[in-house]
């Protein structure tokens, strides 16, 4: 999965702002094989065919009759007042189907906000257990939105807004995923909905994708309660909880006794899936399977990832034991050394932060991480580490690569998702 780091507030990535990019903020950039198409609202310079605006006085046209005309986000719901603070919660199974109804235009406001599934942890995504306020100025099928949003934990928070439209229909997770492959419709704009009352309810569907934005592994969604302000319905949100944490007793059942073959049918529900078998003691040379959409026939099936090289023997030059490579914490003036391996953990030679890094000039630190007692590692991270679908704590996450200090590698960095751990890297702030 990209590297990305886990921010003290990040912005909520389905609510994009105006003049945002085409991929959501921490994502990597598109394949050039593949072309994505701009978002009506991305702030490009090429004037979308139709708008939806305000007009000087604050008062919209009539409804504009092409559902496929591009809205242009404004800031027309600053006008509508913020209700209480939102806590995101942790769905149970499949997320509720939008059903469609009579929407009533008028002002909104966030009353709950519910994620069904796994949010990608490498993305701005909001996560489960953040705070999040949202109103919409809705307006015949198009809703301006402002947000605030903070993670939990956090004084910090991020603020924005947006505009879509509202489609009475359920969207396919192609049509919003920004694929522009044939037979695809660009749906970015547009969110699903079910209208019942002075309640509206969108339905928020994401792509989980690994490396690129076209390599996807399922779907998260959120389910968003607003109420019309002023309504007997707006009344303070109702009590959400985070999930708490999940431990799981086995393996993922959904990964094979065997690795897979590259094309296998799998059903990641919910996603992701990532199967690792075999390698050798630091996990590397492993068999990674991922559960991913193929473009061919649209179906998800697993791809097994190119074998990494497995552990080399360790130079003559490495001490003989663990103990002794540890007692080596002078400076190696000659800027290099090699990286040794035992069953502890593993010793190398590490730049400072902030250091030389000319050619003759470079200077570094012998450095040693214990797998059972590592600074880098949260409590309770296991050593050796584990292989993808292996059993643990939800909410847990281990930094085995130590890649923000440039530290010897014990392994792959990884993430406890739906009680099943993921290969997952970082990206250091």
């Amino acid at each position: 999965m990209g590297r990305l780091a886990y921010a003290s507030w990040v912005t909520l990535s389905f609510i994009v702002a105006c003049s945002s990019e085409v991929n959501p903020r921490g994502r990597p950039t598109p394949q050039p094989q593949v072309v994505s198409s701009p978002r009506g609202d991305a702030g490009n310079d090429e004037t979308p065919p139709s708008t939806t605006t305000a007009n000087d006085g604050g008062d919209f046209p009539a409804c504009d009759s092409d559902p496929t005309a591009r809205v242009i986000c404004t800031e027309s719901a600053s006008g509508v007042p913020w209700g209480a603070e939102v806590v995101v919660a942790q769905g149970a199974g499949q997320a509720p189907s939008p059903g469609s109804g009579t929407i009533a235009p008028g002002q909104y406001q966030l009353i709950s906000q519910t994620v069904y599934g796994s949010v990608q942890p490498n993305t701005s995504s909001v996560h489960v257990g953040d705070r999040v306020k949202r109103v919409l100025l809705v307006d015949c099928d198009v809703a301006y939105e402002l947000y605030e949003q903070s993670s939990a934990g956090s004084s910090g928070s991020a603020s924005g807004n947006d505009c879509r439209r509202l489609d009475p229909h359920p969207l396919s997770l192609l049509s919003l995923s920004g694929l522009m492959e044939p037979g695809i419709t660009d749906l970015r704009d547009h969110v699903a909905y079910t209208a019942r009352g002075d309640h509206l309810i969108l339905s928020e569907v994401y792509a989980y994708s690994d490396g690129t934005p076209f390599d996807i592994l399922g779907a998260y969604t959120y389910v968003s309660d607003f109420v019309r302000v002023g309504s007997a319905a707006a009344t303070t949100p109702s009590s959400a909880t985070d999930g708490g944490t999940t431990a799981t007793a086995g393996r993922d059942p959904r990964c094979p006794a065997t690795p897979p073959s590259n094309g296998d049918a799998c059903s990641p529900e919910p996603s992701p899936i990532e199967c690792e078998y075999g390698g050798d003691s630091f996990g590397n040379c492993t068999t990674l399977a991922e559960c991913e959409l193929s473009l061919t026939d649209r179906t998800f099936r697993f791809q097994l990832a190119p074998k990494s090289d497995c552990t080399p023997p360790n130079p003559k030059e490495c001490p003989a034991t663990f103990a002794a490579a540890s007692a080596m914490a002078a400076q190696n003036p000659n800027g290099s050394g090699p990286t040794c391996y035992y069953a502890e953990g593993v010793c190398g030679c590490v730049v400072p932060r902030g250091g030389p890094i000319l050619s003759g000039a470079q200077s570094c630190n012998w450095t040693c991480r214990d797998g059972k007692n590592d600074a880098l590692l949260a409590p309770g991270c296991p050593w050796p580490r584990p292989l993808a679908g292996d059993p643990c704590t939800t909410g847990m996450e281990c930094d085995y690569g130590g890649d923000c200090g440039g530290e010897p590698s014990l392994g792959p960095n990884m993430i406890c998702q739906q009680g099943h751990w993921l290969d997952v890297n970082f990206v250091c702030n």
